[in-house]
């Protein structure tokens, strides 16, 4: 049994494919380089930037080792972003 609702929202899909069809992406292959950069670099994953005799973060119970997902270089989202978009976005601006 089709309900009302069932019945609009098959509509409203079936209005939607062109434009799901047109803008559908089947994979996504990122570009990564093998090996850790400079201490300061912005990266995803691996070792992440540690002041002189920092310890490593731990979990805050336990003993496990906090995994680094990402870490960014500020000044070079700064600089990427006022080349690439021309400080039209409206923040990162200088004091």
């Amino acid at each position: 049994m089709i309900l009302r609702g069932q019945i609009e929202v098959q509509k409203v899909l079936e209005q939607i494919d062109p434009w799901q069809d047109a803008y559908k992406r089947f994979t996504w292959k990122p570009i990564v380089e093998e090996g850790d950069r400079g201490v300061n670099a912005a990266k995803f994953s691996g070792m992440p930037w540690l002041a002189e005799n920092e310890p490593y973060p731990h979990m805050l119970f336990g003993t496990l080792f906090v995994a680094i997902i990402f870490q960014i270089n500020i000044i070079c989202v700064y600089l990427c972003l006022s080349v690439v978009q021309n400080n039209k976005l409206g923040f990162l601006q200088p004091a």
